[in-house]
C-alpha cells in the first residue's frame, strides 16, 4: 500500500509526504495527540479524596506538611506511603 500526502506549504510550493516519512508525521501526531489527552484527562480527572481513618496501634498523619513538621520535632524519621484510592 503506498499512501501520499499532499499539502501546500507556506510558499504555496507543493510538497508530498511518502513513505517512512510520512508514516513519521503520522506517528509524531499521534503521539502529541496522546500526550494531550493524558494531561488534559488528569487535569479534569484530578479529584481530592479525602482520607479514610485507619483504626490501629498507629496514629497516622495524613497532611505531608504536618508529618514533616512532626518528624522535624521529634527527631525521628518519616514513613511514607502513597496510595491510590481509585
Amino acid at each position: 500500500m503506498n499512501l501520499t500526502l499532499k499539502f501546500a506549504d507556506r510558499k504555496s510550493r507543493k510538497r508530498e509526504l511518502t513513505g517512512e516519512r510520512l508514516a513519521a508525521r503520522i506517528a509524531g501526531m499521534i503521539g502529541r495527540l496522546m500526550a494531550f489527552m493524558c494531561v488534559a484527562g488528569t487535569a479534569f480527572a484530578a479529584v481530592v479524596i479525602e482520607p479514610v481513618p485507619v483504626t490501629g496501634k498507629i496514629e497516622w498523619i495524613y497532611s505531608y506538611a504536618e508529618g514533616k513538621k512532626l518528624a522535624r520535632e521529634t527527631g525521628k524519621p518519616m514513613f511514607v506511603v502513597f496510595r491510590c484510592e481509585r
